[in-house]
């Protein structure tokens, strides 16, 4: 090659570049720009191949770095396992487990009271007998020993004894229940935050959570609306306590965590 400022042109595709100078025509050789090219300056008789052109160097192996492959961005950071769902899981089964040790209905009799008032005992004490006879079947269900026998006995035996009765969430089959499905559900959740096989398949459990908490509303307003809790004062006494109450909002808590639970947790399943 000549005078370093002479005007070269290239030819690329059929397209017609330039001018450059010297310098830049060997700039464009060595990055690989005039591979295949037509060049030419004034002077010259005709377009001539780039590789005929002496003082042209090409990229070689040795003066052009392979490009490196590319790979796809890998996260350092490790996907936590913890679904918020599950939080509501866990906390609505702490709450089935505390109503399980609460009580869930009471009663009270105690003729002594009716004594003190001057109310006509013997309407009290019909009506008394009225919603014994009623609930018998619920008593003698709920109760271990017949209620109606123990508040005869109670009556006959001291005028001034007083008949107390308290059903526990843990001695109803609902409560009993729900305290092994709550207990089974904390041990199957906290498990699969650190095992990833079970959280991959923890919408599983969750699905079979939704199934129990329907069962559980279900037998929850059975509790409600079939609990004996019309009174004869002040001899009778009877009434639904705060026990059912926590418990339902144990049973909505867990069942709002298993739907959402279940339902995202298939989706990213069926995704991988």
């Amino acid at each position: 090659m000549s005078d370093g400022s002479s005007a070269w042109y290239y030819a690329i595709n059929g397209q017609k570049l330039g001018p450059v100078s010297e310098s830049q025509l060997k700039e464009l050789a060595l990055g690989g720009k005039l591979t295949n090219a037509l060049v030419w300056k004034d002077g010259m008789p005709e377009w001539t191949p780039s590789n005929k052109i002496k003082g042209l160097v090409f990229p070689t192996a040795g003066n052009f770095a392979p490009t490196l492959p590319t790979f796809p961005a890998m996260d350092t950071k490790p996907k936590s396992l913890i679904s918020k769902w599950c939080i509501f899981i866990l906390l609505g089964s702490v709450i089935w487990i505390s109503s399980a040790f609460m009580p869930w209905w009471g009663l009270i009799f105690s003729p002594i009271n009716l004594t003190v008032s001057g109310k006509s005992e013997f309407d009290t004490m019909k009506r008394a007998a009225e919603i014994i006879k009623e609930n018998v079947e619920w008593y003698d269900a709920n109760i271990k020993d017949s209620l109606a026998s123990k508040i005869i006995k109670a009556e006959r035996e001291n005028r001034d004894s007083k008949l107390s009765v308290s059903i526990w969430g843990i001695s109803t089959g609902t409560g009993l229940l729900t305290l092994i499905v709550s207990i089974i559900a904390i041990v199957a959740i906290v498990s699969s935050f650190f095992i990833k096989l079970l959280a991959n398949w923890r919408w599983t459990f969750a699905s079979f959570l939704v199934v129990a908490c329907l069962l559980s509303s279900v037998f929850d307003l059975l509790w409600l609306l079939g609990s004996p809790s019309e009174s004869a004062p002040p001899l009778l006494k009877q009434w639904v306590s705060f026990g059912p109450y926590f418990h339902i909002v144990g049973t909505f808590t867990i069942l709002t965590g298993s739907i959402f639970e279940s339902v995202f947790g298939y989706l990213n399943f069926s995704r991988k």
